[in-house]
C-alpha cells in the first residue's frame, strides 16, 4: 500500500517539485550570491543586504497562515498560479533594484510567492500522502537543495557576464517559461490529483482562525513544539544567507571554492530531505530532535575553516543538517497536530519558521558588522540549536502512524 501510494501519485510530486524549484530554490540560494555583489555596487553594509531576507520572510510567515486556510477553504488550483506569478515578477524586479526600496519590495514579492507556494505544495502533498507523508514532502522540498547544487555554478559567472541585476531578471523568467505551464499540463491532464489538489478541506469547521490558533496554544506542547521550530529555523537560514560572505571575507576563500562547496552542501541537502523523511515516518519527533543537535554541529564546524580539508568537512555536516530542517514542520504537523484544519495549522507553524528566517540573517549580519567578523555569531547560533533541540525533546507524537501500524493497515487493505 505505502509503495503503491508512491507510484500513484508520482504526477503530484513531479509538478510540486518544479514549482517549489522554480518559486522557493531558485530565489533562496540565489540571495547569498547577490549580497556580496550588492554591498560592492552599492555600499550597503551586511545587515542591509540581509535585509532582503527579512522582507521575504516576514511576507512568508504572513502568506503561510493566510493560503494555509485559504487552502483548506478554496483549494490549491488558483492559490499556486498567483503565487508563482507574483514570485517571478519579484525576481524580475531586482533589475531595478538600485536603491534600497526596490530592492526590499521585490522580497516583499517573493516572499508572498514563497510563502503561498510553500503551503500549497506542503499541505497537498502531505494531505494526498497517508503512508510516506514526510517521505513524499521530503521528496518535494528537495527541490530547494536542487537549485542549491546549481546557483553557485552560474551565479559567479552570470554575475561577471551581466551583473547581479540582470542575472535575478533572467532566472525569475522561469516561473513563466517552465513552473506555470507544469501546473497546467499536471491539472489537465492527471483529473483524479488535480481534483484532490483543487478540493478544499472537508473537515467540519467549528472555529475560525483566530479561535482555532487559541486552541492550539492553549496545550503546553504547543509552545515547546514552535519555540524550537523559530529557534532552528533563525539558525539555519542566519548561516545559509552569510556563508558565502563569512568564507569569503572572514575566511579568504576564493570564488571557485566556495561556489563548488555551495553545492556539495546543496547536494547534500537533497538527499538529507529524502532520508529525513525517512528517519521522520519512523522515529517521528526524536528524530526531528537527533537532526536540530546535528545542526549546533554544524553551525561550530564553520569555525575552524582555513582550508579545504576543514571546508569540506564543514560542508558535508552543514549539507546534512541543512536538509532535514524544512521536513520538520510538515512531520511535527501531522505527527504532533493530526488531520484536523491540516493547512491552517501546518501554516501557523510556518509562520513561525518564516519569523525565524526573517530574524535571523540579518542579526548575524549585524554581529558581524559590530565584531569585525561572524565567530561570535557561530558560536552563539550553535548554542542556540542546541537549546531548541532540548526544548523539543520531551514532546510526544499523537498521531504517529508507525511502521508495525502501516504494516497492519496494507495487510487489511491488500
Amino acid at each position: 500500500m505505502a509503495n503503491s501510494e508512491m507510484r500513484r501519485n508520482w504526477p503530484l510530486l513531479l509538478v510540486a517539485f518544479i514549482l517549489v524549484f522554480f518559486s522557493f530554490g531558485i530565489p533562496t540560494f540565489s540571495m547569498p550570491w547577490m549580497y556580496p555583489a550588492a554591498m560592492e555596487e552599492f555600499g550597503w553594509s551586511r545587515e542591509q543586504v540581509n535585509y532582503l531576507s527579512t522582507s521575504k520572510f516576514l511576507t512568508g510567515a504572513v502568506m503561510a497562515v493566510v493560503m494555509g486556510a485559504l487552502v483548506d477553504a478554496i483549494g490549491a488550483r488558483w492559490i499556486t498560479i498567483g503565487a508563482a506569478a507574483v514570485g517571478g515578477l519579484g525576481m524580475f524586479m531586482l533589475k531595478f533594484a538600485d536603491n534600497l526600496p526596490v530592492y526590499y519590495f521585490a522580497g516583499f514579492l517573493i516572499g508572498i510567492s514563497a510563502g503561498g507556494v510553500m503551503a500549497c505544495m506542503k499541505v497537498i502533498v502531505a494531505r494526498v500522502f497517508e503512508f510516506n507523508a514526510a517521505v513524499a514532502v521530503g521528496i518535494v522540498l528537495s527541490a530547494t537543495s536542487v537549485a542549491g547544487v546549481i546557483m553557485p555554478q552560474i551565479w559567479p559567472p552570470m554575475i561577471e557576464w551581466v551583473g547581479w541585476r540582470n542575472t535575478s531578471a533572467i532566472l525569475g523568467l522561469g516561473v513563466f517559461i517552465f513552473a506555470l505551464p507544469a501546473w497546467a499540463v499536471f491539472l489537465f491532464s492527471h483529473k483524479r490529483l488535480a481534483e484532490a489538489v483543487s478540493t478544499p478541506n472537508l473537515v467540519p469547521r467549528k472555529e475560525g482562525m483566530w479561535a482555532h490558533f487559541v486552541r492550539l496554544q492553549n496545550d503546553r506542547n504547543f509552545w515547546m513544539i514552535v519555540i524550537p521550530v523559530f529557534l532552528v529555523s533563525a539558525v539555519d537560514q542566519a548561516l545559509m544567507h552569510n556563508y558565502v560572505t563569512f568564507l569569503r571575507e572572514d575566511r579568504g576563500l576564493d570564488w571557485r571554492a566556495i561556489s563548488w562547496g555551495g553545492s556539495l552542501l546543496a547536494l547534500l541537502g537533497v538527499v538529507s530531505k529524502i532520508g529525513a523523511g525517512v528517519i521522520y515516518d519512523r522515529f517521528s519527533i526524536r528524530g526531528i530532535v537527533a537532526f536540530y543537535f546535528l545542526l549546533a554541529i554544524s553551525i561550530w564546524l564553520a569555525l575552524p575553516v582555513a582550508g579545504m580539508a576543514t571546508l569540506l568537512l564543514f560542508i558535508v555536516i552543514r549539507g546534512l543538517a541543512h536538509g532535514a530542517m524544512i521536513v520538520d514542520v510538515p512531520a511535527l504537523t501531522k505527527h504532533y497536530f493530526g488531520p484536523e484544519r491540516f493547512g491552517l495549522t501546518m501554516g501557523i507553524l510556518t509562520l513561525f519558521v518564516n519569523l525565524g528566517f526573517a530574524v535571523g540573517p540579518p542579526l548575524m549580519g549585524r554581529m558581524a558588522d559590530l565584531t569585525g567578523s561572524y565567530e561570535s555569531g557561530m558560536m552563539l547560533y550553535g548554542f542556540v540549536a542546541l537549546v531548541a533541540g532540548l526544548i523539543l525533546m520531551p514532546v510526544k507524537p499523537r498521531y504517529w502512524a508507525r511502521a508495525k501500524d502501516k504494516t497492519t493497515v496494507e495487510h487489511a487493505n491488500s
